[in-house]
């Protein structure tokens, strides 16, 4: 079994939100991806404690005011220009993961195992930098979101596409492809 844990550089994270116990499931699952999470529920603590330096990407609930946003975004990119902030898909948790490693990959403070991954209609494109067990999984909302895993096998290094059923993607608003390589998220996309 590999350790993925060795294959990935460890992102800093802040988030900052209304809802502790939900930021605690959002940081618990994100640590296995090697993230290191801290959160925080006052907007004023995240100013006066926090650093932009201290974190690499910051990820900022759905409850937060516009005021707060400008306010926060002010204050940490003051410090550290190149920092990434990721607007959370709320109330959908299991999407935060992923988005903070692409933001992270993005940003350059995580080497990603996918570059220019895009989803146009059902066609998912990417390159991959080194072969992987790619898994993608589809989540919808219908009445709360769920998933499934539509792709999962090994690929090796090089451009792929991969198209996606109408039975896999499903029909509706709010739909989300999730790429991992080797358990280790790399992308989101919103359909």
């Amino acid at each position: 079994m590999t350790n993925t844990s060795a294959l990935i550089t460890p992102v800093r994270v802040l988030m900052i939100g209304k809802r502790e116990d939900t930021m605690r499931v959002m940081a618990q699952s994100m640590t296995p991806q090697g993230m290191l999470v801290s959160y925080t529920q006052s907007v004023g603590t995240a100013c006066r404690e926090f650093n932009g330096n201290d974190f690499d990407v910051v990820v900022l609930g759905r409850s937060l005011t516009d005021s707060q946003r400008t306010e926060l975004g002010r204050t940490l990119l003051d410090h550290n220009s190149g920092l990434s902030v990721v607007q959370s898909f709320g109330p959908y948790g299991q999407l935060v993961g992923p988005q903070v490693a692409q933001a992270a990959i993005a940003a350059g403070c995580r080497t990603g195992a996918v570059q220019g991954s895009s989803l146009t209609g059902r066609t998912l494109t990417f390159t991959q930098s080194r072969p992987g067990r790619v898994t993608v999984t589809v989540l919808r909302h219908t009445f709360h979101l769920s998933g499934s895993t539509v792709h999962e096998r090994q690929l090796p290094a090089g451009d792929h596409t991969l198209r996606l059923s109408r039975r896999q993607i499903g029909l509706g608003r709010w739909i989300f492809v999730a790429v991992a390589v080797d358990g280790i998220w790399q992308a989101v996309h919103e359909r």
